[in-house]
């Protein structure tokens, strides 16, 4: 299947519970040789394309305002669906996506899902993660936000399909959109990090010697942290040995509480300071560690979804306390792998947190191995990975949408069209074709595209081309840009060449741009170095590739080896660029989805002068009203 995951939270320039479970998945069903593409955000200025583990990463600029921090303004949250949707409107016209999942949260998908219809899209699907609607139920010093909770409510409306991974958050979320509304159970994968098998805390007599009790997770009044910090003195009165390690960055309760791990602290009191360590958010990798380094772990929510942390704990052989408003009481068997007590009740939490510390060592072993076995029969990622499988197959089913199939697979020695667009330059189609036959890479087909020509000499040159087995296609003059796109639209080789018929590409010109392409998914275009010829020469040695030099100068020619799958995205070359510079508008289109340019510093294109002058001093002429027009394509990313 081919699946686009749609999340602004993705590492390592946003974590998260949403940016963990977002790449979790995407890496394992790449592994299972899925077409994997995430379209996150960037902390740059112009979009970026990368290849991480098989998957394709899209970053796209996200606003100012959400750079600041300011992350509850529907402005911003507009600016970045919208930016999504363009994204994805690209990727669906490249007409190669089955399946696109949002989250919940920002109401991600909302522009793109209420500007089409269940017949215009491929199946597109909400993840549950835990919207504001939940958020301020049980933060509830929080000023709440309607007209927000209100945003990510329309796209849960809009989608197609609602997927939560626990029984607990579907039933928040059917309580406020209506039993009637399906929402389908599939729960998160455990991160691949935490299924690494480690050594036991414990002495050559078996005793347990380890003593931290081990809390992991923002200090939030939804996490449950004030419960857990009202059971503290009686846990370490009853523990005297123990220490309440608690992980985790710090938020408010309220506009007049500010600091929710002063509250803790607090509450804990100063009498116990020497057995308390607050410690901000850590690495993940760290987190590892300090899972089996504790005598068990505590996850007091007062209502969480399906917490990464419990997952991660249980994978490394940790005995684990959670609470019975949450996925926490789906993923632990109450006694066997874990212990649940009721949400939002210290006594409780004191109780089972005195008994599980004192238990006897191999009983915490027994139920901690028991956690590890139950994590990776059901939820390793191969295993929720085939879940999805099953599930988005069914999706795909009943979707009217019918995506275009799969281009060929990209193989080593891929098939390379060399498109000729030719109005009446019969004179020099000759040399041209002869350019291309003489081509040291093996696999290359040619096709010529003429533009309504009415020249008797170019009439001739094209039905001698044909006769010498090149492929003509013949339509109304409709210009270089329109040409061009039909030429490429007739081909299905994974990689193009646009030549102008009276240019000329070296022998090696394929040969030595394509490697650059085959061995770097982010690239679009593979260019070289100009030679002049015919009334005058000289050479033009085209600067490195500059996402942000190319928004004010062209920094190569039209031909190029070019990714047929970066101009599906980019919708071809425009063909208002009527007066010349579409190549420059190509490049920039390219830019939009992502895709880079890459420079080859030898002189492999012959670019022809002509004595009366060229297409390209006929641009220059209308330089003001085409860049202009060019500007007008691309107005986000020149803003």
């Amino acid at each position: 299947m081919r699946i686009v995951y749609v999340s602004s939270e993705f590492p390592p320039q946003t974590g998260g519970g949403i940016g963990t479970y977002v790449e979790a998945i995407s890496r394992t069903l790449a592994d299972r040789g899925h077409d994997v593409t995430v379209v996150t955000i960037s902390d740059d200025t112009v979009p970026v394309r990368e290849r991480i583990h098989g998957v394709t990463v899209i970053r796209v600029p996200y606003t100012k305002s959400l750079a600041e921090g300011a992350v509850y303004t529907l402005r911003t949250w507009q600016s970045q669906s919208d930016a999504f949707a363009d994204m994805l409107r690209k990727l669906v016209r490249a007409g190669r996506v089955d399946v696109i999942e949002f989250c919940d949260y920002r109401g991600e998908g909302v522009t793109y899902l209420a500007t089409t219809t269940p017949s215009e899209r491929p199946v597109c699907v909400v993840r549950l993660h835990t919207p504001l609607s939940v958020l301020f139920k049980y933060n509830t010093g929080h000023t709440r936000s309607t007209l927000l909770e209100e945003y990510e409510r329309q796209a849960m409306l809009a989608t197609d399909r609602i997927v939560s991974p626990s029984k607990a958050l579907a039933r928040e979320i059917n309580a406020q959109l209506g039993d009637n509304v399906r929402i389908d159970l599939s729960p998160h994968p455990v991160d691949p990090m935490f299924l690494r098998d480690g050594p036991d805390s414990q002495t050559s007599d078996g005793k347990d010697i380890r003593n931290d009790i081990l809390y992991v997770g923002r200090f939030e009044e939804r996490k449950g942290v004030e419960t857990l910090a009202a059971a503290a003195p009686r846990v370490l009165d009853a523990c005297p040995d123990a220490r309440l390690v608690m992980v985790g960055g710090d938020t408010e309760k309220s506009a007049r509480q500010t600091s929710m791990k002063t509250l803790v602290n607090k509450a804990i009191g100063r009498a116990y300071q020497d057995r308390l360590d607050l410690i901000d958010r850590v690495p993940r990798e760290e987190l590892v560690g300090r899972y089996r380094a504790a005598r068990f772990c505590v996850f007091p929510s007062h209502f969480e979804n399906f917490p990464n942390t419990c997952l991660e704990a249980m994978a490394v052989g940790a005995c684990v306390i959670g609470t019975d408003n949450s996925g926490m009481a789906e993923i632990i068997e109450d006694g066997a792998s874990g212990v649940i007590v009721e949400s939002a009740d210290a006594d409780r939490l004191a109780d089972a947190m005195i008994r599980l510390y004192n238990a006897p060592a191999e009983d915490r072993r027994a139920m901690g191995r028991a956690a590890q076995a139950r994590i990776r029969e059901n939820y390793h990622p191969d295993v929720i990975a085939a879940d999805i499988e099953g599930l988005y197959a069914d999706y795909i089913k009943t979707q009217p949408y019918r995506p275009a199939p799969a281009i060929k697979s990209v193989s080593k020695q891929p098939t390379v069209a060399i498109v000729v667009p030719c109005y009446n330059h019969g004179q020099f189609l000759p040399e041209t074709l002869e350019s291309v036959r003489n081509q040291t890479y093996p696999n290359v087909e040619c096709v010529v595209v003429d533009d309504g020509s009415t020249d008797p000499a170019t009439l001739d040159a094209l039905r001698q081309a044909e006769s010498q087995g090149v492929r003509v296609i013949r339509q109304e003059n409709s210009g270089l840009a329109a040409a061009r796109n039909a030429g490429v639209r007739k081909t299905d080789s994974p990689f193009f060449v646009p030549l102008d018929a009276d240019d000329r590409i070296a022998p090696d010109f394929v040969a030595k741009l394509l490697p650059a392409l085959l061995e770097d998914a982010s690239l679009g275009y593979s260019y070289s170095h100009v030679t002049y010829f015919g009334s005058a020469d000289g050479t033009w040695a085209c600067p490195e590739y500059d996402p942000r030099r190319l928004l004010v100068e062209n920094l190569c020619v039209a031909t190029a080896v070019v990714r047929r799958a970066a101009f599906d995205e980019a919708g071809g070359y425009q063909t208002d660029m009527s007066h010349g510079f579409e190549d420059w508008d190509f490049w920039l289109a390219l830019l939009v989805s992502g895709f880079r340019g890459r420079c080859t510093p030898e002189p492999l294109f012959n670019y022809r002068k002509h004595a009366g002058g060229s297409m390209l001093s006929e641009t220059q002429k209308h330089r003001r009203d085409m860049v202009q027009t060019m500007i007008g394509h691309h107005r986000a990313l020149f803003g």
